[in-house]
């Protein structure tokens, strides 16, 4: 009896019942996607921002970095190799050594830089060292730079020099500031490292000089 009295439904009523049926999936599907999405979101770990090679590259060109009082020792020591400054920072003594090898130490360096020729030197029984012959000048290099128009770079390190003989004392360590070519010149012939070792106040208390041999 049931089933004839629906069969005798008008068609719009039978219409409205279907776009009800179909409207409340509808609500249910909408409902189901929204809160998957929800579950999606909060599941999804949130990104952290990583380095880029630039910006690791940054951090290393920082620490490698030469501190601002050996760069101004550097400048000035500059300067006064060339013959444009009377004096740099330095402390009440400078020792001097070749390619590791100690040759000797000035005192009281104050009353000393007036004259330049105490930056050429040998150890007593050297003919020659590089392919310089002894005594060698301490200045040359830098001056040498200047007169082909070249330029400096100053290394917060010291590394190896192109065609240097084998050194015969040790690496200059503590606070350094290394004169050096450009990496361009720095082939057998023009290759050098000219190393200031400084104290804690940036005063030059050691040099030590590294040629090439071409």
């Amino acid at each position: 009896m049931g089933s004839r009295r629906l069969a005798l439904l008008p068609t719009a009523v039978l219409v409205g019942l279907t776009l009800t049926a179909c409207s409340a999936e509808s609500s249910q599907a909408g409902a189901k996607a929204a809160s998957e999405s929800t579950e999606s979101t909060a599941a999804a770990p949130s990104e952290s921002p990583t380095a880029t090679s630039d910006d690791q590259g940054a951090e290393q060109e920082t620490e490698m970095r030469v501190a601002p009082d050996l760069q101004r020792l550097a400048d000035r020591f500059v300067a006064y190799a060339l013959g444009r400054s009377d004096s740099f920072p330095h402390g009440g003594s400078v020792s001097m050594s070749i390619g590791g090898e100690g040759v000797k130490s000035i005192d009281h360096i104050s009353a000393a830089l007036s004259n330049r020729d105490i930056w050429t030197m040998c150890p007593g029984d050297w003919a020659g060292y590089a392919a310089a012959a002894c005594p060698v000048d301490f200045l040359g290099p830098i001056k040498s730079t200047d007169v082909n128009d070249a330029s400096l770079v100053y290394d917060a390190d010291y590394s190896e020099v192109t065609c240097a003989p084998t050194r015969t004392g040790p690496l200059p360590a503590g606070r350094l500031v290394v004169l050096r070519p450009t990496p361009d010149n720095r082939d057998c012939a023009r290759d050098f490292a000219l190393a200031l070792v400084a104290d804690a106040q940036g005063r030059l208390r050691s040099v030590d000089l590294t040629l090439s041999a071409p």
